[in-house]
């Protein structure tokens, strides 16, 4: 930034400035809920999004720690890097669940979101994830 040609007043050195102009257009990247279910044994599907789409590749960490629940018994650990490819705003990862609760106290795990680049995290960069005791089926024996 350059001033010149002051008409009532004169100028000094301090006539020059640098400006930085801020990349106040960058999405976030969060989860799309604060909390996600599992019913049962399975995969757990977590959603994260970016609030607009992305001109650049965006790409954040995600990782699970125990809650209630324990790794490797009664899910399995993951973590990994989500890729944003330009114009996407969502992408899913999925957590194996390896054994329902049986009493009906729910478990639960933390979800994380680290390491964002392109995008800022949001307010929603945790998560939980609550496993409750799957449903059982009953089918009748038939004799004849």
């Amino acid at each position: 930034l350059n001033l010149s040609s002051a008409a009532t007043a004169s100028l000094s050195m301090a006539a020059k400035a640098t400006v930085t102009i801020s990349d106040d257009d960058r999405p976030t990247v969060q989860f799309s809920n604060s909390s996600y279910n599992a019913y049962g044994v399975g995969m757990a599907t977590i959603k994260v999004i970016l609030n607009a789409p992305a001109a650049a590749t965006v790409t954040v960490q995600f990782a699970t720690s125990d809650g209630s629940a324990t790794a490797g018994i009664d899910y399995t650990t993951v973590e990994g890097t989500l890729v944003f490819v330009p114009g996407s705003t969502s992408q899913t990862f999925a957590i194996p669940i390896l054994a329902a609760n049986s009493n009906s106290t729910e478990k639960t795990v933390n979800i994380t979101l680290s390491s964002s680049q392109k995008a800022d995290l949001g307010l929603k960069d945790t998560a939980m994830l609550k496993i409750s005791k799957g449903e059982s089926i009953f089918l009748p024996i038939l004799r004849s």
